[in-house]
């Protein structure tokens, strides 16, 4: 005699639930994986650049200013407007070279801007010189368009 098993799926939905938890926390780390920002050695003409940079584009432009030497900050007349400043701003490395007690740091800044009408935007390549006094790193030279004040 034959037997007639009936088989039925189980079903947990608690299963699902943690299936698509896990799959929305890898599509995070992903992501959040591209946009991490390069950390340079703390005090590193690099880093000067980067925390330079943050605070011009964060309108901050007295802590800006403490990263220049004492020539280019006294040329300062007046602050940067906030105004011209683009939505976004992405700085990429193209070279670094040390000397001694000289740097020179070459960026390229993309300026996005996601106004109403699209996302427009331009490149521009940079160059900062850098010395060091003191044990500690300063920008030498105020370049466009990443300068906290005009001259």
């Amino acid at each position: 005699m034959l037997s007639c098993m009936e088989h039925r799926r189980s079903t947990n939905p608690l299963l699902g639930v943690a299936a698509a938890v896990v799959a929305v926390v890898i599509v995070i780390a992903l992501v959040a994986g591209r946009d991490r920002r390069q950390q340079f050695a703390e005090g590193s003409p690099q880093a000067v650049v980067q925390s330079y940079l943050d605070a011009v584009f964060d309108g901050d432009p007295d802590l800006a200013l403490t990263m220049l030497d004492s020539t280019t900050a006294a040329r300062c007349k007046s602050p940067l407007r906030r105004s011209i400043a683009p939505s976004e701003v992405r700085a990429v490395l193209v070279s670094d070279r040390v000397d001694g007690d000289s740097a020179t740091i070459e960026l390229r800044l993309d300026f996005l801007d996601s106004g109403p009408f699209g996302g427009d935007g331009y490149s521009t390549q940079e160059r900062f010189f850098l010395e060091r006094t003191d044990d500690q790193w300063q920008i030498s030279e105020d370049p466009w368009p990443a300068a906290p004040c005009t001259f």
